[in-house]
């Protein structure tokens, strides 16, 4: 796919229907992949930070092994249909191993289409070559990775799981059923209620005649990213699934052309807000922590002297590395400081200043007494 500008987006936007689910299986899951993404992002729930944090170095290389390097495996099954996240562990302990590992291995070889959209002509290898060949293996990891350094080791070891699917699939198997009993289970206890509240609170307003931007800024409180408004433009059907870890991020999930599931990180509407609670105070330090880090103040700064600067002269102005940038603007982005959008093919950010002073508003009100 190639990048297209604003101009060039034809899809006149229709009237969605919205429902919302709790999605056990697939919350759980996400949940724990939140555990891997903090070494990348910021802004999670304190329960992402400090589970993560109380990982034991075992537990901490087996989690990085099945929730990142494995989730090609599993990620994208249709985890949604399992009324728990146990139900969803014992299918895939029922699957067939090789067939696993094998579509796993076209997940990694169609990263290519990635690859053509950041300009970079990358030809992959064989499945054959890159199941018998830990360097071709190697070189086709670090092609996907552009400008990060590859962990040789740790890569390493996923090709010699890739090459004993069977040993990669126990590996999955036994490492869900260990976090979701030390781990996940009482965390999901304690929060399931607190989903069930914000899933009743939304099911009670009129989404009628509503466009999938329009959906997705009340429910979520955010703009949709701009790669996916083509995609979400041309859905009838939109699915929310509330979290309670995910912070400020969105998980966008297809299922279909006409449908399609958004997981955003639980919060209650405006019109249900009438005093604080825990979700109001979790979602305001969300908001409070995208601010407490020098680097992501400086973007802010620089975005104050000018309407747009692209991610390339950010870089440049900052002195800042291509990842680190990414981190930071990702996460300005989802919590709605910065407005971002496709400027032939740079990324463009200007600053939203009607996010700032809402932010300082309602911490205001927060802090006020009563």
């Amino acid at each position: 796919m190639t990048d297209r500008t604003d101009a060039a987006i034809v899809l006149a936007p229709q009237v969605v229907t919205v429902d919302f689910d709790l999605a056990p299986a697939l919350n759980a899951l996400d949940s724990l992949v939140s555990l891997i993404r903090i070494e990348h992002q910021s802004s999670f729930s304190e329960w992402v930070t400090k589970t993560a944090a109380a990982l034991t170095p075992e537990q901490r290389h087996n989690h990085k092994l099945v929730f990142w390097g494995l989730s090609h495996l599993f990620y994208e099954l249709d985890s949604k249909r399992f009324p728990t996240f146990p139900a969803f562990i014992d299918h895939l302990a029922a699957q067939d191993a090789v067939r696993m590992r094998d579509e796993m291995v076209k997940k990694i070889l169609g990263y290519q289409s990635k690859l053509s959209e950041y300009g970079i002509d990358a030809t992959p290898p064989t499945a054959e070559a890159l199941l018998s060949d830990v360097n071709v293996y190697l070189a086709w990891i670090s092609k996907m990775y552009m400008d990060e350094e590859v962990d040789v080791t740790y890569e390493t070891e996923l090709f010699s799981l890739l090459a004993d699917p069977e040993k990669a699939k126990n590996l999955i198997v036994s490492h869900m059923r260990d976090m979701w009993n030390e781990v996940m289970r009482p965390e999901w206890e304690r929060v399931e209620p607190t989903l069930r509240s914000t899933i009743a609170a939304f099911e009670k307003l009129d989404f009628g005649g509503m466009t999938a931007q329009e959906a997705v800024r009340a429910v979520t409180g955010r703009e949709i990213p701009y790669k996916w408004v083509n995609k979400l433009n041309a859905v009838n059907w939109i699915t929310f699934i509330p979290s309670a870890h995910l912070g400020p991020f969105l998980v966008i999930l297809g299922s279909n052309d006409n449908h399609i599931q958004i997981m955003f990180g639980a919060r209650m509407p405006k019109e249900n807000i009438v005093q604080p609670s825990a979700l109001g105070r979790s979602e305001l330090l969300v908001r409070l922590n995208a601010l407490a880090d020098d680097t992501r103040l400086r973007i802010l700064e620089l975005l104050t002297h000018e309407t747009e600067i692209c991610a390339q002269d950010i870089i440049n102005r900052l002195e800042l590395s291509q990842s680190s940038a990414s981190r930071h603007l990702s996460q300005l982005a989802a919590t709605g400081y910065v407005t971002e959008r496709r400027r032939d093919v740079a990324k463009c950010y200007s600053l939203n200043e009607d996010r700032i002073e809402e932010t300082v508003t309602a911490l205001s009100a927060f802090l006020k007494k009563r």
